[in-house]
């Protein structure tokens, strides 16, 4: 727990919105067992076109939820890792 909180503090110290948001996952997952939390890191990293970042908090979230038998969360976070991976080679804007 420790090391959480001082590697979220030094993400919100530094404004490293790509890790404020891998922090949050980790407590959505780890610390708080509240997927809502994890769903708000996925926007976060989204409206940053973080794609690989999307994909492996995604796949994360779907490992945790398929642990605990949640099929509906598991598939729900397996087609956003997918989604992510299918963009997180795009390059320039308008780019299919």
């Amino acid at each position: 727990m420790k090391l959480f909180e001082a590697a979220h503090a030094g993400a919100k110290y530094y404004k490293n919105h790509e890790y404020m948001a891998r922090c949050l996952a980790t407590e959505g997952l780890h610390i708080k067992k509240d997927y809502s939390l994890v769903d708000i890191a996925i926007n976060d990293l989204n409206k940053l076109s973080l794609d690989f970042e999307v994909a492996e908090v995604a796949e994360e979230a779907s490992n945790f939820a398929g642990k605990e038998g949640n099929d509906k969360l598991t598939l729900k976070y397996l087609k956003a890792a997918h989604k992510a991976r299918l963009f997180e080679n795009t390059l320039g804007d308008d780019q299919q």
